[in-house]
């Protein structure tokens, strides 16, 4: 169970390739966003930049230091409130309509954090490998 809490890790970080396009892809999203709304596509722009937003936290995970148990929580707490924040901000007033939208990009997220709280709860501390702490 273990080994498979971390297969985003050995997903995107076994390959040097996949790593950089994922640290690039928010600032480019973000550059992109920033572009687009100099030359008057603001609404485009905005979607743009709140999904740049809302990928951030992969390249937070790979670059921080998160290796306590308050830096891990203060991470997680970061992390929802930024996914579920961009979402929100993408969808405007008809969040509620396209909640199943929400729900649908986000269970896998949850579970993988369902299944990470259950290891931290029966492991020691000192025993916690790195992922358990995102």
């Amino acid at each position: 169970m273990l080994r498979e809490g971390s297969w985003e890790a050995h997903a995107v970080c076994s390959h040097s390739w996949l790593k950089r396009l994922v640290l690039a892809m928010p600032l480019v999203m973000v550059s992109g966003a920033i572009a687009l709304s100099l030359t008057d596509h603001a609404e485009v722009a905005r979607g743009v930049f709140f999904l740049g937003l809302g990928m951030s936290p992969l390249v937070a995970a790979i670059l921080l230091p998160i290796n306590t148990p308050s830096r891990g929580r203060v991470f997680r707490y970061v992390k929802w409130i930024t996914m579920t924040g961009a979402f929100t901000m993408l969808l405007g007033p008809d969040t509620l309509k396209w909640s199943w939208l929400l729900i649908s990009c986000l269970w896998p997220v949850a579970w993988t954090e369902w299944t990470r709280a259950s290891i931290r709860r029966k492991l020691p501390i000192k025993a916690w490998p790195r992922h358990l702490y995102l």
